[in-house]
């Protein structure tokens, strides 16, 4: 999964391109399961950060989810 960066996020000091970087995520589940990314080290994504790189996620066996994901 691929997100563009919200506006007033700090990159931090260590990170480099094609490199890992840890970051705290704020997630929140919905009523079936699925797991909304709402705020990158506490800055909120907003509205039209939704729109960006989002894919429906495609299983080789339907009988195999995603954690907390309901079949």
């Amino acid at each position: 999964m691929k997100i563009m960066l919200p506006e007033g996020y700090e990159m931090p000091a260590s990170a480099q391109p094609g490199e890992p970087f840890e970051a705290v995520a704020t997630l929140v589940i919905g009523e079936g399961g699925e797991v909304e990314l709402v705020a990158l080290d506490g800055v909120e994504l907003g509205e039209d950060m939704e729109e960006v790189g989002e894919e429906e996620e495609v299983y080789a066996d339907p009988e195999i989810t995603m954690p907390f994901e309901m079949a």
